[in-house]
Protein backbone atom coordinates (compact mmCIF):
# COMPACT_ATOMS: atom_id res chain seq x y z
CA UNK A 1 0.00 0.00 0.00
CA UNK A 2 1.26 3.47 -0.86
CA UNK A 3 2.31 5.37 2.43
CA UNK A 4 0.78 8.38 2.55
CA UNK A 5 2.19 11.77 4.85
CA UNK A 6 0.85 15.26 6.56
CA UNK A 7 3.11 17.83 7.98
CA UNK A 8 2.18 20.08 10.43
CA UNK A 9 3.73 23.57 11.99
CA UNK A 10 3.07 25.15 15.28
CA UNK A 11 4.32 28.78 15.65
CA UNK A 12 4.22 28.77 19.33
CA UNK A 13 5.15 32.11 21.56
CA UNK A 14 8.92 31.56 20.59
CA UNK A 15 9.39 28.98 18.76
CA UNK A 16 7.96 27.11 15.66
CA UNK A 17 7.74 23.33 15.55
CA UNK A 18 6.97 21.23 12.73
CA UNK A 19 6.31 17.42 12.70
CA UNK A 20 6.00 14.77 9.94
CA UNK A 21 2.96 12.13 10.50
CA UNK A 22 2.66 8.87 8.81
CA UNK A 23 -0.99 9.01 7.65
CA UNK A 24 -1.16 5.19 7.05
CA UNK A 25 -0.29 4.44 10.25
CA UNK A 26 -1.21 7.39 13.04
CA UNK A 27 2.32 7.99 13.74
CA UNK A 28 4.53 10.86 14.67
CA UNK A 29 7.84 10.54 12.53
CA UNK A 30 10.15 13.40 12.81
CA UNK A 31 10.25 16.75 14.92
CA UNK A 32 11.71 20.04 14.02
CA UNK A 33 12.78 23.54 16.12
CA UNK A 34 13.66 26.82 15.93
CA UNK A 35 13.72 29.72 18.56
CA UNK A 36 12.77 33.00 17.00
CA UNK A 37 15.85 34.67 16.83
CA UNK A 38 14.58 38.18 18.12
CA UNK A 39 12.23 36.41 20.51
CA UNK A 40 9.43 38.69 22.08
CA UNK A 41 10.32 42.60 21.69
CA UNK A 42 9.32 44.36 24.72
CA UNK A 43 9.67 47.30 25.88
CA UNK A 44 11.05 49.40 29.32
CA UNK A 45 8.44 52.20 28.55
CA UNK A 46 5.26 49.99 28.79
CA UNK A 47 5.04 46.45 30.73
CA UNK A 48 2.17 46.24 28.44
CA UNK A 49 3.95 45.74 25.04
CA UNK A 50 4.71 42.67 23.70
CA UNK A 51 5.83 42.42 19.82
CA UNK A 52 7.74 40.32 17.57
CA UNK A 53 9.06 40.23 13.76
CA UNK A 54 6.90 38.49 11.50
CA UNK A 55 10.09 37.85 9.38
CA UNK A 56 11.34 35.68 12.27
CA UNK A 57 8.36 33.15 11.49
CA UNK A 58 9.05 33.09 8.00
CA UNK A 59 12.97 32.29 8.91
CA UNK A 60 11.89 29.52 11.58
CA UNK A 61 9.35 28.14 9.17
CA UNK A 62 11.95 27.65 6.20
CA UNK A 63 14.29 25.81 9.10
CA UNK A 64 11.75 22.91 10.04
CA UNK A 65 10.35 22.20 7.07
CA UNK A 66 14.04 21.96 5.54
CA UNK A 67 14.87 19.53 8.11
CA UNK A 68 11.99 17.71 8.05
CA UNK A 69 12.63 17.06 3.94
CA UNK A 70 16.08 16.42 5.11
CA UNK A 71 15.50 13.78 7.74
CA UNK A 72 12.26 12.28 5.28
CA UNK A 73 14.72 12.00 2.72
CA UNK A 74 17.37 9.93 4.72
CA UNK A 75 14.78 8.13 5.77
CA UNK A 76 14.29 6.94 2.18
CA UNK A 77 10.74 8.38 2.40
CA UNK A 78 9.01 9.88 -0.89
CA UNK A 79 8.67 13.52 -0.30
CA UNK A 80 5.76 13.39 -2.89
CA UNK A 81 3.89 11.08 -0.86
CA UNK A 82 2.99 14.30 1.39
CA UNK A 83 -0.21 15.16 0.99
CA UNK A 84 -0.71 18.49 2.90
CA UNK A 85 0.66 20.95 5.47
CA UNK A 86 -1.62 22.31 8.32
CA UNK A 87 -0.42 24.83 10.20
CA UNK A 88 -1.56 26.85 13.60
CA UNK A 89 -0.34 29.79 15.11
CA UNK A 90 -0.51 32.15 18.21
CA UNK A 91 -3.51 34.52 18.24
CA UNK A 92 -4.74 37.33 17.79
CA UNK A 93 -1.24 38.46 16.33
CA UNK A 94 -2.21 41.21 13.84
CA UNK A 95 0.73 42.04 11.11
CA UNK A 96 -0.01 45.17 9.50
CA UNK A 97 0.75 44.55 5.65
CA UNK A 98 1.37 46.03 2.02
CA UNK A 99 -0.65 45.40 -1.13
CA UNK A 100 1.26 42.40 -1.44
CA UNK A 101 0.86 41.37 1.88
CA UNK A 102 4.46 41.85 3.05
CA UNK A 103 4.96 42.85 6.51
CA UNK A 104 5.58 46.57 6.61
CA UNK A 105 8.35 45.89 9.29
CA UNK A 106 10.31 45.53 6.08
CA UNK A 107 10.11 48.70 4.71
CA UNK A 108 13.47 51.07 5.64
CA UNK A 109 10.92 53.87 7.21
CA UNK A 110 9.18 51.11 9.58
CA UNK A 111 12.35 49.31 10.34
CA UNK A 112 12.91 49.83 14.07
CA UNK A 113 8.97 51.05 14.84
CA UNK A 114 7.31 48.14 17.24
CA UNK A 115 4.17 49.47 15.59
CA UNK A 116 5.22 47.51 12.21
CA UNK A 117 5.64 44.74 13.73
CA UNK A 118 3.60 41.61 14.64
CA UNK A 119 0.82 42.44 17.77
CA UNK A 120 1.77 39.82 19.72
CA UNK A 121 -1.13 38.03 21.29
CA UNK A 122 -0.59 38.70 24.93
CA UNK A 123 0.14 42.73 24.11
CA UNK A 124 -2.13 44.21 26.11
CA UNK A 125 -1.86 48.14 25.12
CA UNK A 126 -4.84 48.61 23.61
CA UNK A 127 -7.03 47.96 26.94
CA UNK A 128 -8.80 51.34 26.89
CA UNK A 129 -10.01 50.61 23.10
CA UNK A 130 -10.94 47.05 24.43
CA UNK A 131 -13.30 48.61 26.86
CA UNK A 132 -14.95 51.14 24.79
CA UNK A 133 -15.20 48.22 21.92
CA UNK A 134 -17.22 46.68 24.70
CA UNK A 135 -19.07 49.06 25.67
CA UNK A 136 -20.57 50.65 22.79
CA UNK A 137 -20.83 47.05 21.12
CA UNK A 138 -23.19 45.52 23.92
CA UNK A 139 -25.36 49.29 23.84
CA UNK A 140 -25.80 49.21 20.44
CA UNK A 141 -24.95 45.93 18.75
CA UNK A 142 -24.69 43.32 20.96
CA UNK A 143 -25.48 40.49 18.81
CA UNK A 144 -21.48 40.92 18.16
CA UNK A 145 -20.68 40.91 21.50
CA UNK A 146 -22.48 38.18 22.06
CA UNK A 147 -19.87 35.88 19.96
CA UNK A 148 -17.26 36.73 22.31
CA UNK A 149 -18.92 36.43 26.05
CA UNK A 150 -19.80 40.02 25.80
CA UNK A 151 -16.46 41.47 26.81
CA UNK A 152 -14.18 42.04 23.85
CA UNK A 153 -10.72 41.93 24.78
CA UNK A 154 -7.24 44.05 24.52
CA UNK A 155 -5.54 40.80 23.00
CA UNK A 156 -7.66 40.56 19.96
CA UNK A 157 -7.24 42.15 16.41
CA UNK A 158 -9.76 45.53 16.23
CA UNK A 159 -8.77 46.84 19.54
CA UNK A 160 -4.96 46.33 18.93
CA UNK A 161 -5.26 47.93 15.49
CA UNK A 162 -7.63 50.59 16.62
CA UNK A 163 -4.34 51.52 19.00
CA UNK A 164 -2.02 51.51 15.96
CA UNK A 165 -4.52 54.36 14.29
CA UNK A 166 -4.86 56.17 17.54
CA UNK A 167 -0.88 56.49 18.16
CA UNK A 168 1.02 55.75 14.98
CA UNK A 169 -1.08 56.82 12.02
CA UNK A 170 1.85 56.41 9.72
CA UNK A 171 1.67 52.95 10.00
CA UNK A 172 -1.74 53.05 10.39
CA UNK A 173 -2.16 54.88 6.73
CA UNK A 174 0.41 52.56 5.34
CA UNK A 175 -0.84 49.07 5.83
CA UNK A 176 -3.15 47.72 3.03
CA UNK A 177 -4.56 45.44 5.16
CA UNK A 178 -4.07 43.48 8.66
CA UNK A 179 -3.30 39.78 8.53
CA UNK A 180 -3.73 37.74 11.11
CA UNK A 181 -0.51 35.52 11.79
CA UNK A 182 -2.23 32.28 11.14
CA UNK A 183 -2.91 33.97 7.67
CA UNK A 184 -0.12 35.00 6.99
CA UNK A 185 1.70 31.65 7.55
CA UNK A 186 -0.35 30.19 4.85
CA UNK A 187 -0.67 32.84 2.41
CA UNK A 188 3.56 33.16 2.02
CA UNK A 189 3.56 28.87 1.78
CA UNK A 190 1.04 29.21 -0.85
CA UNK A 191 2.59 32.63 -2.65
CA UNK A 192 -0.84 34.49 -2.21
CA UNK A 193 0.23 38.06 -2.34
CA UNK A 194 -3.39 39.77 -3.33
CA UNK A 195 -6.05 39.74 -0.06
CA UNK A 196 -8.81 39.09 -2.46
CA UNK A 197 -7.93 35.67 -3.01
CA UNK A 198 -6.56 34.69 0.07
CA UNK A 199 -8.98 32.23 2.33
CA UNK A 200 -8.73 33.36 6.02
CA UNK A 201 -9.54 31.69 8.94
CA UNK A 202 -13.37 30.95 10.71
CA UNK A 203 -10.87 30.30 14.00
CA UNK A 204 -8.84 33.65 14.21
CA UNK A 205 -11.89 35.69 12.25
CA UNK A 206 -14.68 34.55 14.61
CA UNK A 207 -13.02 34.26 17.95
CA UNK A 208 -10.67 37.70 17.95
CA UNK A 209 -12.75 39.32 15.00
CA UNK A 210 -16.37 39.42 15.86
CA UNK A 211 -16.94 37.30 12.81
CA UNK A 212 -20.55 35.88 12.20
CA UNK A 213 -21.94 35.22 9.33
CA UNK A 214 -25.55 34.97 10.59
CA UNK A 215 -24.67 38.88 11.55
CA UNK A 216 -23.37 39.30 7.95
CA UNK A 217 -19.67 38.69 8.83
CA UNK A 218 -16.97 41.28 10.33
CA UNK A 219 -18.78 43.76 12.37
CA UNK A 220 -18.36 46.42 8.96
CA UNK A 221 -18.60 50.71 8.48
CA UNK A 222 -22.12 50.62 10.43
CA UNK A 223 -20.60 48.79 13.43
CA UNK A 224 -17.50 51.24 13.56
CA UNK A 225 -19.08 54.60 12.09
CA UNK A 226 -20.56 55.41 15.86
CA UNK A 227 -16.96 54.50 17.78
CA UNK A 228 -14.22 54.73 15.50
CA UNK A 229 -14.87 55.71 11.81
CA UNK A 230 -11.28 55.35 11.33
CA UNK A 231 -11.99 51.49 11.06
CA UNK A 232 -14.43 51.63 8.86
CA UNK A 233 -12.78 51.71 5.61
CA UNK A 234 -10.64 48.38 6.79
CA UNK A 235 -13.76 46.58 8.12
CA UNK A 236 -15.60 47.11 4.54
CA UNK A 237 -12.64 45.46 3.12
CA UNK A 238 -12.26 42.78 4.54
CA UNK A 239 -13.38 39.43 3.51
CA UNK A 240 -17.34 37.90 3.38
CA UNK A 241 -16.31 34.99 3.83
CA UNK A 242 -14.14 32.58 6.26
CA UNK A 243 -13.37 29.29 6.02
CA UNK A 244 -12.56 26.27 7.96
CA UNK A 245 -9.43 24.08 7.72
CA UNK A 246 -11.25 21.58 5.61
CA UNK A 247 -10.15 23.77 3.01
CA UNK A 248 -7.20 24.48 0.69
CA UNK A 249 -5.60 28.00 0.92
CA UNK A 250 -3.38 26.70 -2.26
CA UNK A 251 -0.28 24.46 -3.12
CA UNK A 252 2.87 25.24 -1.94
CA UNK A 253 5.11 27.57 -4.06
CA UNK A 254 7.70 27.28 -6.02
CA UNK A 255 9.95 29.90 -3.86
CA UNK A 256 8.79 27.55 -1.26
CA UNK A 257 9.58 24.41 -2.28
CA UNK A 258 12.92 26.09 -3.22
CA UNK A 259 13.74 27.54 0.06
CA UNK A 260 12.49 24.03 1.49
CA UNK A 261 13.12 21.35 -0.57
CA UNK A 262 9.45 20.04 -0.11
CA UNK A 263 7.83 19.36 -3.80
CA UNK A 264 5.57 22.21 -5.34
CA UNK A 265 2.04 22.10 -5.20
CA UNK A 266 1.94 20.10 -1.49
CA UNK A 267 -1.64 21.42 -0.65
CA UNK A 268 -1.72 24.31 1.99
CA UNK A 269 -4.69 24.04 4.68
CA UNK A 270 -6.63 27.15 5.66
CA UNK A 271 -4.87 28.49 8.91
CA UNK A 272 -6.02 27.72 12.59
CA UNK A 273 -5.15 29.31 16.57
CA UNK A 274 -2.31 27.03 18.11
CA UNK A 275 -4.73 26.26 20.93
CA UNK A 276 -7.35 24.89 18.62
CA UNK A 277 -5.10 22.79 17.09
CA UNK A 278 -4.02 21.21 19.95
CA UNK A 279 -6.94 20.21 21.05
CA UNK A 280 -7.35 18.88 17.78
CA UNK A 281 -3.96 16.71 18.28
CA UNK A 282 -5.08 15.53 21.78
CA UNK A 283 -8.32 13.96 20.34
CA UNK A 284 -11.35 16.31 21.62
CA UNK A 285 -14.36 15.22 20.85
CA UNK A 286 -18.04 16.11 22.32
CA UNK A 287 -17.86 16.23 26.59
CA UNK A 288 -14.06 17.31 26.87
CA UNK A 289 -12.40 19.96 27.78
CA UNK A 290 -8.98 20.33 26.38
CA UNK A 291 -6.51 22.70 28.42
CA UNK A 292 -3.80 23.67 26.40
CA UNK A 293 -1.08 24.94 29.08
CA UNK A 294 1.91 26.65 28.41
CA UNK A 295 2.54 30.47 29.16
CA UNK A 296 -0.82 30.56 29.16
CA UNK A 297 -3.83 28.36 29.08
CA UNK A 298 -6.52 27.72 26.08
CA UNK A 299 -9.56 26.12 27.15
CA UNK A 300 -11.29 24.51 23.98
CA UNK A 301 -14.56 22.02 23.86
CA UNK A 302 -16.71 21.42 20.69
CA UNK A 303 -20.37 20.73 20.81
CA UNK A 304 -22.96 20.35 18.45
CA UNK A 305 -25.84 22.53 19.08
CA UNK A 306 -29.00 23.69 17.14
CA UNK A 307 -29.19 26.87 18.90
CA UNK A 308 -25.79 28.90 19.22
CA UNK A 309 -24.78 28.73 22.69
CA UNK A 310 -24.64 31.98 24.76
CA UNK A 311 -21.72 31.90 27.50
CA UNK A 312 -20.85 35.13 29.09
CA UNK A 313 -17.52 35.97 30.43
CA UNK A 314 -16.07 33.17 27.87
CA UNK A 315 -13.88 34.06 24.96
CA UNK A 316 -16.03 32.86 21.82
CA UNK A 317 -18.47 30.31 20.29
CA UNK A 318 -17.75 30.25 17.35
CA UNK A 319 -19.38 27.54 14.68
CA UNK A 320 -16.89 25.00 12.73
CA UNK A 321 -13.88 27.08 14.40
CA UNK A 322 -11.77 23.88 15.45
CA UNK A 323 -14.04 21.22 13.96
CA UNK A 324 -15.87 21.08 10.77
CA UNK A 325 -19.46 20.66 11.76
CA UNK A 326 -19.50 21.58 15.57
CA UNK A 327 -19.12 24.35 17.59
CA UNK A 328 -16.02 25.77 18.99
CA UNK A 329 -16.01 27.12 22.61
CA UNK A 330 -12.97 28.96 23.84
CA UNK A 331 -12.05 29.96 27.49
CA UNK A 332 -8.32 30.57 28.91
CA UNK A 333 -6.25 32.05 31.42
CA UNK A 334 -3.77 35.17 30.31
CA UNK A 335 -0.47 33.79 32.43
CA UNK A 336 -0.01 30.04 33.88
CA UNK A 337 3.36 28.69 33.06
CA UNK A 338 4.33 32.93 33.48
CA UNK A 339 3.06 33.16 36.72
CA UNK A 340 5.74 30.42 37.88
CA UNK A 341 8.74 31.72 35.48
CA UNK A 342 7.90 34.99 36.90
CA UNK A 343 8.55 33.82 40.16
CA UNK A 344 11.85 32.43 39.39
CA UNK A 345 12.77 35.37 37.85
CA UNK A 346 12.19 38.07 40.50
CA UNK A 347 12.73 35.06 43.71
CA UNK A 348 15.42 32.46 42.29
CA UNK A 349 17.75 35.03 39.62
CA UNK A 350 15.87 33.34 36.96
CA UNK A 351 17.55 30.03 37.73
CA UNK A 352 15.34 27.80 35.41
CA UNK A 353 16.52 24.76 37.69
CA UNK A 354 14.75 26.46 40.62
CA UNK A 355 11.57 25.00 39.18
CA UNK A 356 12.08 21.14 39.53
CA UNK A 357 13.68 21.96 43.12
CA UNK A 358 10.78 23.95 44.67
CA UNK A 359 8.05 21.05 42.79
CA UNK A 360 9.61 18.48 44.38
CA UNK A 361 9.52 20.23 48.06
CA UNK A 362 6.15 21.86 47.46
CA UNK A 363 4.77 18.38 46.54
CA UNK A 364 5.61 17.02 50.02
CA UNK A 365 3.14 19.93 51.29
CA UNK A 366 -0.33 19.18 52.35
CA UNK A 367 -3.67 20.81 50.41
CA UNK A 368 -3.91 24.24 52.57
CA UNK A 369 -1.07 23.60 54.47
CA UNK A 370 0.71 26.82 53.95
CA UNK A 371 -2.32 28.93 54.51
CA UNK A 372 -1.41 30.98 50.99
CA UNK A 373 -3.86 32.08 48.76
CA UNK A 374 -3.14 33.55 45.59
CA UNK A 375 -4.94 35.19 42.50
CA UNK A 376 -3.23 34.63 39.57
CA UNK A 377 -3.99 37.83 37.76
CA UNK A 378 -0.23 38.70 37.00
CA UNK A 379 -1.43 39.18 33.26
CA UNK A 380 -4.99 40.64 33.92
CA UNK A 381 -7.92 37.71 33.77
CA UNK A 382 -8.98 37.01 30.42
CA UNK A 383 -12.09 34.69 31.45
CA UNK A 384 -14.34 34.94 32.55
CA UNK A 385 -13.58 38.68 33.95
CA UNK A 386 -11.77 39.89 30.94
CA UNK A 387 -10.09 42.82 32.64
CA UNK A 388 -6.24 42.82 31.68
CA UNK A 389 -5.69 45.80 34.19
CA UNK A 390 -5.96 43.23 37.43
CA UNK A 391 -3.20 42.11 38.62
CA UNK A 392 -2.09 39.03 40.78
CA UNK A 393 -1.91 38.77 45.03
CA UNK A 394 -0.69 37.01 47.59
CA UNK A 395 -2.04 36.56 51.00
CA UNK A 396 -1.48 34.70 54.55
CA UNK A 397 2.22 34.83 54.55
CA UNK A 398 3.97 35.07 57.74
CA UNK A 399 7.57 34.99 58.91
CA UNK A 400 7.48 31.48 58.67
CA UNK A 401 6.63 31.12 55.31
CA UNK A 402 9.11 29.72 52.97
CA UNK A 403 9.44 29.28 48.79
CA UNK A 404 8.12 26.62 47.86
CA UNK A 405 4.80 27.29 49.70
CA UNK A 406 4.50 30.48 47.58
CA UNK A 407 5.73 28.51 44.35
CA UNK A 408 2.90 25.69 45.37
CA UNK A 409 0.08 28.96 45.78
CA UNK A 410 0.79 29.86 42.82
CA UNK A 411 -0.19 26.36 41.13
CA UNK A 412 -2.85 26.27 43.18
CA UNK A 413 -4.45 29.70 42.11
CA UNK A 414 -4.47 28.56 38.13
CA UNK A 415 -5.77 25.64 39.21
CA UNK A 416 -8.86 27.81 41.06
CA UNK A 417 -8.90 30.25 37.77
CA UNK A 418 -9.20 26.93 36.08
CA UNK A 419 -12.47 25.89 38.10
CA UNK A 420 -13.81 29.22 37.92
CA UNK A 421 -14.12 28.70 33.80
CA UNK A 422 -15.63 25.89 33.99
CA UNK A 423 -18.06 27.01 36.72
CA UNK A 424 -19.56 29.97 34.24
CA UNK A 425 -19.43 26.57 31.11
CA UNK A 426 -21.75 24.34 33.46
CA UNK A 427 -24.20 27.12 34.79
CA UNK A 428 -24.75 28.13 30.44
CA UNK A 429 -25.54 24.60 29.66
CA UNK A 430 -22.16 23.41 28.32
CA UNK A 431 -21.00 19.66 29.63
CA UNK A 432 -17.91 18.99 30.73
CA UNK A 433 -17.51 15.52 31.56
CA UNK A 434 -13.68 15.21 31.14
CA UNK A 435 -10.32 17.49 31.19
CA UNK A 436 -7.53 16.40 28.67
CA UNK A 437 -4.15 18.76 29.33
CA UNK A 438 -1.61 18.77 26.60
CA UNK A 439 1.53 20.76 26.57
CA UNK A 440 5.00 20.83 28.47
CA UNK A 441 3.53 21.45 32.07
CA UNK A 442 1.22 18.13 31.68
CA UNK A 443 4.00 16.06 30.54
CA UNK A 444 6.57 16.89 33.40
CA UNK A 445 4.96 18.50 36.29
CA UNK A 446 2.49 15.84 38.06
CA UNK A 447 2.19 18.03 41.07
CA UNK A 448 0.98 20.28 38.90
CA UNK A 449 -1.67 17.80 37.00
CA UNK A 450 -2.23 16.71 40.97
CA UNK A 451 -3.47 19.94 42.20
CA UNK A 452 -5.60 20.14 39.59
CA UNK A 453 -7.41 17.00 40.28
CA UNK A 454 -8.23 17.90 43.88
CA UNK A 455 -9.35 21.24 43.20
CA UNK A 456 -11.91 20.65 40.20
CA UNK A 457 -12.38 16.94 42.01
CA UNK A 458 -12.02 15.74 38.54
CA UNK A 459 -9.83 13.22 36.89
CA UNK A 460 -7.04 14.93 34.93
CA UNK A 461 -6.23 13.24 31.76
CA UNK A 462 -3.12 13.64 29.64
CA UNK A 463 -2.57 13.56 25.68
CA UNK A 464 -0.26 10.82 24.52
CA UNK A 465 1.02 13.49 22.04
CA UNK A 466 4.15 15.81 23.16
CA UNK A 467 3.61 18.25 20.38
CA UNK A 468 0.28 18.22 20.21
CA UNK A 469 -0.25 21.61 18.45
CA UNK A 470 1.93 20.36 15.61
CA UNK A 471 0.13 16.61 15.48
CA UNK A 472 -3.50 18.76 15.50
CA UNK A 473 -1.75 20.64 12.50
CA UNK A 474 -0.24 17.47 10.53
CA UNK A 475 -4.17 15.99 11.45
CA UNK A 476 -5.31 18.92 9.63
CA UNK A 477 -2.96 19.00 6.70
CA UNK A 478 -3.51 14.99 6.32
CA UNK A 479 -7.41 15.97 6.17
CA UNK A 480 -7.45 19.17 3.21
CA UNK A 481 -10.92 18.25 0.90
CA UNK A 482 -11.75 14.82 3.23
CA UNK A 483 -14.76 14.17 4.56
CA UNK A 484 -15.56 14.44 8.22
CA UNK A 485 -15.89 10.83 9.00
CA UNK A 486 -12.41 10.64 7.06
CA UNK A 487 -11.53 13.37 9.78
CA UNK A 488 -12.72 11.84 12.68
CA UNK A 489 -10.97 8.32 11.78
CA UNK A 490 -7.89 9.54 11.42
CA UNK A 491 -7.88 11.58 14.86
CA UNK A 492 -9.43 8.03 16.94
CA UNK A 493 -6.32 6.65 14.99
CA UNK A 494 -3.81 9.09 16.08
CA UNK A 495 -4.95 10.53 19.07
CA UNK A 496 -4.25 8.36 22.38
CA UNK A 497 -4.61 9.60 25.71
CA UNK A 498 -1.45 9.08 27.92
CA UNK A 499 -1.28 5.98 30.53
CA UNK A 500 -1.23 8.48 33.43
CA UNK A 501 -4.35 9.75 35.41
CA UNK A 502 -4.41 11.70 37.91
CA UNK A 503 -7.20 11.04 40.10
CA UNK A 504 -8.77 13.34 42.70
CA UNK A 505 -7.31 12.94 46.71
CA UNK A 506 -10.55 13.11 48.58
CA UNK A 507 -8.85 15.52 51.82
CA UNK A 508 -6.99 17.46 49.43
CA UNK A 509 -10.33 18.24 47.75
CA UNK A 510 -11.73 18.74 51.16
CA UNK A 511 -9.24 21.55 51.97
CA UNK A 512 -9.15 22.66 48.67
CA UNK A 513 -13.47 23.33 48.43
CA UNK A 514 -12.77 26.03 51.60
CA UNK A 515 -9.68 27.55 50.24
CA UNK A 516 -11.85 27.91 46.59
CA UNK A 517 -15.09 29.41 48.56
CA UNK A 518 -12.41 32.14 49.86
CA UNK A 519 -10.76 31.95 46.27
CA UNK A 520 -14.34 32.96 44.75
CA UNK A 521 -14.19 36.40 47.24
CA UNK A 522 -11.44 37.72 46.15
CA UNK A 523 -12.20 36.74 42.50
CA UNK A 524 -15.52 38.88 43.07
CA UNK A 525 -14.15 41.53 45.39
CA UNK A 526 -11.57 42.40 43.31
CA UNK A 527 -12.63 41.32 40.11
CA UNK A 528 -16.25 42.40 39.89
CA UNK A 529 -17.79 46.26 40.29
CA UNK A 530 -20.12 46.40 43.06
CA UNK A 531 -18.70 42.79 44.06
CA UNK A 532 -18.50 41.87 48.02
CA UNK A 533 -15.49 43.82 49.60
CA UNK A 534 -15.72 42.85 53.14
CA UNK A 535 -12.78 40.86 53.89
CA UNK A 536 -12.56 41.10 57.09
CA UNK A 537 -12.90 37.21 58.05
CA UNK A 538 -10.36 35.73 55.32
CA UNK A 539 -6.70 35.41 56.98
CA UNK A 540 -8.30 33.73 59.78
CA UNK A 541 -10.17 31.49 57.88
CA UNK A 542 -6.87 30.64 56.17
CA UNK A 543 -5.23 30.40 59.40
CA UNK A 544 -7.88 27.89 60.56
CA UNK A 545 -7.46 26.01 57.20
CA UNK A 546 -3.83 25.73 57.78
CA UNK A 547 -4.22 24.66 61.11
CA UNK A 548 -6.36 21.74 60.28
CA UNK A 549 -5.52 20.70 56.84
CA UNK A 550 -2.95 17.99 58.69
CA UNK A 551 -5.85 16.49 60.81
CA UNK A 552 -7.87 16.17 57.96
CA UNK A 553 -5.11 14.42 56.02
CA UNK A 554 -4.72 12.51 57.97
CA UNK A 555 -8.23 11.42 58.85
CA UNK A 556 -8.21 10.22 55.14
CA UNK A 557 -5.32 8.08 55.43
CA UNK A 558 -6.79 6.52 58.20
CA UNK A 559 -9.96 5.80 56.14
Amino acid sequence: MRKSYAIGVDFGSTTARALLLDISEGTELFVATKEYPKGVIASSADPHLARQDPDDYLLCLETVLGEIAKKAKAEGIDLNNIVGIGTATTGSTPIPVDENLAPLSRQERFKDNPNALAWMWKDHTASEEAKAITEYGKQNFPGFLKICGNAYSSEWFFSKIWKCAKEDSEVFEAASTWLEFSDFVPAALAGITTDSVLKRNICGAGFKAMFDASLGGYPRSDFWNGLAPVLSGLADSLPKEVYDVSENVGGLCADWAERTGLPEGIPVAVGLLDAHAGAIGSGISEGAMVKIIGTSTCDILVQSSEERLEVPGISGVVPDSVIPGLTGLEAGQSAVGDVLDWYIRCHHNGDASAHGELTERASKCKAGESGLLALDWHNGNRNVLTDPDLSGLLIGMTLRTESHEIYRALIEATAFGALRIVKQLEANGVTVDRVINCGGIAHKNPLFMQIYADVMNRPMLVAEAKEAVALGCALIGASIGQSEEYFRDLRDKTCQLGAVVYNPNSASVQVYAQLYRIYEELHDGFGVEGGSSDFYGVMKELSVIRKNSKKIALEAEAL
